[in-house]
């Protein structure tokens, strides 16, 4: 009788002790911190920004900071507030943004064709022609315009150079000077590591 007394304390005494190793164990892991508004339960930074993936959410539902590859190969995150904020909201600002969009692509579309067949097109031409083979499309490259507008195209360069490569490399050149970057952070939000391209 006794025994059986003695088996069954050392039997309830392992359980105790087995269960307050478990407590103490769950009770010594640090317990992520999470934003209550986000359904996703992105990890917060030491300055109260979420922080992770955007994969499967809203742009707008997503965490503060999203991660993405810089164009360094770095691995980091970019503010989402600040991707918002860089593209134009008002009818002014768009009207502005188109612009200088041509303005620039006009400028550099001359400049490139001049530093490679010496010859010099008229701004106006450009210009109509810019409208022509890609108004309403933002930023084109050669195949993804159409055969009508990449017929266009290649006849207004100059002779000796109306070929589908030399058409290409002006697409390619003319927007270059249009690309923006934001910065990409690590995930306090403050340490910039590199660059994001915005197109």
């Amino acid at each position: 009788m006794k025994k059986h007394k003695l088996i069954t304390a050392l039997s309830v005494s392992v359980v105790c002790l087995v269960l307050l190793v478990a407590i103490g164990l769950a009770l010594s892991r640090p317990i992520p911190v999470v934003a209550s508004d986000q359904a996703s339960l992105h990890p917060v930074n030491e300055n109260g920004q979420t922080y992770g993936n955007n994969n499967g959410i809203a742009f707008e539902q997503g965490p503060d900071l999203i991660e993405v590859k810089a164009t360094n190969g770095e691995i980091g995150y970019i503010s989402r507030d600040e991707m918002l904020a860089i593209d134009p909201k008002t009818p002014e600002e768009i009207e502005a943004f188109w612009d200088n969009y041509y303005n620039v692509g006009i400028q550099t579309f001359i400049k490139y064709v001049f530093e490679q067949t010496g010859v010099e097109l008229d701004a106006s031409e450009v210009d109509r022609l810019l409208h022509e083979v890609s108004f309403c499309t933002y930023r084109p490259t050669f195949s993804y315009l159409s055969p009508e507008r990449q017929a266009l195209l290649i006849d207004f360069l100059p002779e000796g150079y109306q070929t589908e490569s030399f058409a290409t490399k002006v697409l390619l050149v003319i927007w270059k000077p249009l690309d923006r970057t934001i910065p990409v952070y690590k995930e306090d939000g403050k340490t910039i590591i590199g660059e994001f391209p915005i197109k």
